[in-house]
């Protein structure tokens, strides 16, 4: 009738959705016609004595009640065909404007260069992500950077973008695309140097979901402080934890 996909972290000592804790959109995979039966999974793990952290579960079943996690954030590309064009759905006149004034002043004072697919750039995003969050930063989560170094194998689908200035690499994103869908996973830059260089590389992302035909610019989940600032659709993702 139904899978629920989890897994057992024996460090923590709870139930997760399998791939853990960054996992999105997490949820009961039902036969179709068989929606109403969703909320037995949660029952059933309620009567074990064991004890759960599930996140990020994408809810539209009225008759599971959960509890708000967070938000995640996505732009719908449909019919649109510039980045400009996604500013002006999405952002007020006066902040569009902002940006664009911005992007269009930084572009001419260092003619910033674009380079796609330099998959040695990788280390460098890194480092520079680590310079920015500090003891915040995802990469140094066990494992993290092993995982995006194996993610390069699957080149067909990575968008890795690198921005030079000078002659010299100062930003690198890393997305990837999955079937309809442009997923902007991380990115690093040289902010201290470049405050709006960030910024500069999302809408670069933007352009580059646009041109690889995607109709969703996924931003993922969290605000990180600046995807509540982009004015994104949100999307509720829903949690069930028991025991913790």
């Amino acid at each position: 009738m139904g899978l629920m996909p989890l897994q057992y972290d024996s460090d923590k000592d709870y139930l997760e959705f399998f791939g853990g804790e960054f996992m999105e959109e997490n949820q009961v995979f039902i036969r179709p016609g068989m929606e109403e039966l969703i909320p037995n999974f949660y029952q059933n793990i309620q009567n074990t004595n064991l004890k759960c952290n599930l996140g990020d579960i994408s809810n539209t079943n009225p008759n599971l009640k959960l509890e708000l996690d967070e938000y995640k954030y996505i732009y719908n590309l449909s019919g649109l065909s510039t980045p400009d064009q996604v500013l002006t759905k999405y952002l007020k006149p006066k902040r569009r404007k902002n940006k664009q004034t911005i992007f269009q002043e930084l572009n001419e004072q260092y003619r910033v260069k674009e380079l796609i697919n330099n998959y040695d750039d990788l280390d460098l995003m890194i480092s520079l992500n680590i310079k920015n969050f500090k003891s915040e930063s995802s990469f140094n989560l066990p494992h993290r950077i092993e995982i995006f170094r194996d993610l390069l194998n699957w080149k067909k689908a990575v968008y890795l973008i690198t921005l030079v200035i000078n002659e010299k690499k100062q930003a690198v994103s890393f997305a990837i695309k999955h079937k309809n869908q442009y997923v902007f996973l991380n990115s690093g830059a040289n902010k201290k140097e470049f405050p709006d260089l960030g910024s500069y590389l999302t809408y670069k992302n933007i352009e580059q979901a646009i041109n690889a035909e995607s109709q969703v610019f996924d931003a993922c989940s969290g605000d990180c402080g600046w995807k509540e600032m982009w004015h994104f659709e949100k999307i509720p993702q829903f949690k069930f934890v028991r025991g913790i």
